[in-house]
């Protein structure tokens, strides 16, 4: 607060070497004239300083009740003292775009963020990313713990420069998530899985009491919640194949959840053949294809309960027939709506004709 107080004292002279005019008033009012020159220059500084101080106290104050002794808002603080809890608001996808190289770029040519990230105490038995567990077996870690800003955060410990945090040291956990949770919601480039982890995670600890609750409190509909919980119902394998769960849109993650719902061991067969030929996706481009051809391959060939196959034929990633061949011989042969017009009728039935003459062509006769 010192350098504060030294500022005003540097303003108010500037002020007078601007203005002198009003300094001279002053000087020469007859209440004033039989004092002497500096006296009332002394008192004009001490009257204006006297101002600047009330308004130090007010903001004190201010600070006292934001943060109580000892917070540190608006802090400049070394990023490697700020940890990150065990499910952190974004993937790896998220710091290996354009988007975080242009945020890095634009942090460290202003020196610093200009927008600051939150962060809180880190709690008993706790561990963030940056415990280390020694020789002994003691384990240290730091002391505080980030609320949000996690990209911010990560820009400035790849910089090296200190980064501006606002500390609440009244958040528990309940109501860091909830902040948490609530800032991000705020941001447009969330991916599904991302809110999907987060809000799984927020419901589990009883940061919100249902999923009511959460869309009353967040400002989301419950059903979208609904769909964003269901992804986490996917087996684990789906994410791996993908090679970041951040590649996957909320359509293809809608396709993938009625397939594993449909059948979970023929959807866990069907990845599980496309991560042993293809392995893990390294882009968004072909993580997207690897899901839309776990989809296909789900729906193009199945066995039921009752033992018939189904296969769908797909053609430029649209459903253009169905075929189906049950047990007792008899199969059947489906278009959807759409597909053919009434017009196009002949030609099929030419097609099929051809199909079972050429069949029985080749027939070999009985002896």
């Amino acid at each position: 607060m010192g350098k504060k107080i030294k500022a005003a004292q540097d303003e108010i002279l500037a002020e007078q070497a601007e203005n002198p005019e009003a300094y001279e008033e002053e000087l020469v009012s007859p209440v004033n004239a039989d004092k002497a020159p500096v006296s009332h220059h002394t008192t004009n500084i001490r009257r204006r300083l006297q101002e600047r101080n009330e308004e130090l106290d007010a903001l004190r104050e201010k600070i006292e009740e934001l943060g109580g002794e000892g917070a540190i808002p608006n802090y400049k603080i070394d990023p490697y003292l700020i940890g990150l809890d065990d499910t952190p608001n974004r993937t790896d996808a998220a710091f290996n775009n354009e988007d975080y190289v242009e945020l890095v770029e634009s942090i460290q040519a202003a020196g610093g963020n200009r927008q600051p990230i939150k962060i809180r105490p880190r709690f008993e038995d706790e561990l963030t990313d940056l415990a280390e567990e020694h020789e002994n077996g003691q384990v240290t870690d730091v002391d505080y713990v980030l609320v949000y800003g996690e990209r911010r955060l990560r820009a400035c410990r790849e910089i090296g420069i200190s980064v501006w945090a606002v500390f609440d040291k009244s958040l528990d956990l309940e109501g860091a998530i909830v902040e948490q949770v609530a800032e991000n919601e705020q941001r447009a480039d969330l991916t599904p899985y991302e809110q999907a982890r987060k809000w799984s995670h927020a419901l589990d600890v009883g940061a919100f009491s249902s999923h009511a609750d959460f869309a009353r409190r967040i400002g989301v509909s419950k059903a979208l919640i609904s769909r964003r919980l269901s992804i986490m119902e996917l087996p684990e394998l789906t994410f791996t194949l993908a090679g970041d769960p951040s590649y996957i849109n909320g359509r293809r993650f809608d396709a993938l959840i009625k397939a594993n719902r449909e059948d979970p061991d023929h959807y866990l067969d069907c990845v599980q053949h496309l991560y042993d030929e293809h392995g893990p996706a390294t882009t968004a481009k072909q993580a997207d294809q690897l899901m839309k051809d776990v989809c296909q391959l789900f729906a193009e060939k199945w066995q039921t309960d009752d033992n018939s196959y189904h296969n769908n034929i797909f053609i430029d990633d649209e459903l253009v027939c169905s075929t189906k061949f049950n047990p007792n011989g008899t199969a059947k042969i489906e278009i959807p709506k759409g597909v053919i017009e009434e017009e196009d009728m002949e030609d099929l039935e030419a097609m099929l004709r051809e199909f079972f003459e050429s069949r029985d062509s080749h027939e070999e006769p009985e002896d």
